[in-house]
């Protein structure tokens, strides 16, 4: 019989990052080690599909599709920008030392990356982060950094990318999440043929292993099934959530977001615009990886987001909204 302190212990381990697991499978009694292994994996459920997809299903299809990475992002030429600012990409910062070389390589290696900046918002990150930013804007210098002297949310980050922002078009670019090299293309071009639509978004392809490229996470091929957005759809989906695109100008008519919210903040002011009748738009082109990582705001064990989007669903599914 596992001691009850024990198995408590475990159970708060569900969900957590692997090298916890690692620890505790080196410091508990054997007894513990097993039931530790008995714990249900990692999974995921591909939005709009209803499909459940375990990080062991994961792995074995990385493997069934396995080809070699791509070649690496920068390119060797002498970056030049073209003066104006057409999409300013927020990027807000915390714990990102894992991820960051990849992402800024990936941001760098955008097509209309001559045509943006990217605004990188440390929210007083223990990872030294910066010293590899430096780096980059020496060759980037429309790379942008600010520090915090204290943490801060995400929103609240986004928040001061967004009073930072020259750009006519806005995007989030979490750091652990990875974009085609014409995904800014894309979606600001789709912006501009279309003044009446205020944000465009995509379907997103599903990434369990921090180390694939795109290529190789286009080959394993999870994709989600997202609907056009109404508030229906954006009470039960959110579909926007994964590296949408909007107007700069929503912010002067409805504000910035919600500094309150944890992990809906993106959603309250979704919900907020549609209210008001601005209108989204969903591209064909599948051009974004979400990675579900087990420490991000959303998936995180203990944090308020499925309060937080039932306190949204019943304020905007209210009569009148």
């Amino acid at each position: 019989m596992v001691p009850t302190f024990i198995r408590r212990y475990l159970a708060r381990l569900r969900g957590r990052q692997p090298r916890l697991l690692r620890l505790a499978r080196a410091v508990l009694p054997r007894r513990a080690r097993a039931a530790l292994q008995a714990l249900p994996e990692r999974s995921v459920t591909i939005a709009g599909t209803g499909t459940l997809v375990t990080e062991s299903e994961f792995r074995a299809l990385a493997i069934a599709h396995a080809g070699a990475p791509a070649a690496p992002m920068i390119a060797p030429r002498a970056f030049v920008h073209r003066g104006e600012v057409v999409v300013s990409a927020l990027a807000s910062l915390y714990r990102g030392g894992a991820f960051i070389e990849s992402f800024l390589a990936n941001m760098a290696a955008q097509t209309w990356f001559d045509r943006a900046e990217l605004i990188v918002v440390d929210a007083a990150s223990p990872d030294g982060e910066v010293a590899l930013i430096d780096d980059y804007r020496q060759r980037y210098p429309n790379i942008r950094y600010h520090r915090t002297p204290t943490r801060i949310g995400v929103y609240a980050a986004w928040n001061i990318g967004i009073g930072l922002a020259r750009g006519r078009y806005l995007t989030n670019t979490n750091v652990d999440d990875l974009r085609r090299a014409d995904s800014f293309a894309l979606q600001a071009t789709a912006l501009a043929a279309a003044p009446e639509i205020g944000v465009v978004y995509q379907d997103f392809l599903y990434n369990l292993e921090p180390r694939l490229d795109f290529a190789q996470i286009a080959r394993i091929g999870l994709c989600s099934s997202l609907p056009q957005v109404d508030r229906a759809t954006l009470l039960a989906l959110n579909p926007p959530h994964n590296a949408p695109m909007w107007r700069a100008t929503l912010h002067a008519r409805h504000g910035g977001f919600d500094e309150s919210f944890t992990s809906a903040g993106d959603l309250e002011f979704w919900l907020r615009c549609a209210a008001a009748g601005e209108r989204f738009r969903k591209l064909d082109e599948v051009h974004v990886a979400y990675y579900l990582n087990p420490e991000g705001v959303s998936n995180r064990p203990g944090t308020p987001a499925q309060q937080e989007q039932e306190a949204l669903r019943q304020r905007f599914a209210a009569p009148g909204r």
